[in-house]
């Protein structure tokens, strides 16, 4: 693995725990919240739908 690819993941997940922490200070709720951390600009990943939106953002919003 590349350094700009870590450095590429370590990013992501800044982003998407910054974002879950934001929304749960919002109180959202879990459809809301859900909605705010979709990521769009990550969709180009391969497995976007199945990891990020079926597994990484359940994970984060129950963490």
């Amino acid at each position: 693995m590349r350094r700009a690819d870590i450095l590429h993941s370590i990013a992501y997940l800044e982003e998407l725990t910054g974002l879950a922490r934001d929304a749960q200070d919002k109180g959202l709720p879990a459809d809301q919240a859900r909605e705010a951390l979709e990521m769009k600009e990550y969709s180009d990943y391969s497995m976007y739908e199945s990891i990020h939106l079926q597994v990484n953002i359940p994970a984060v919003l129950n963490a």
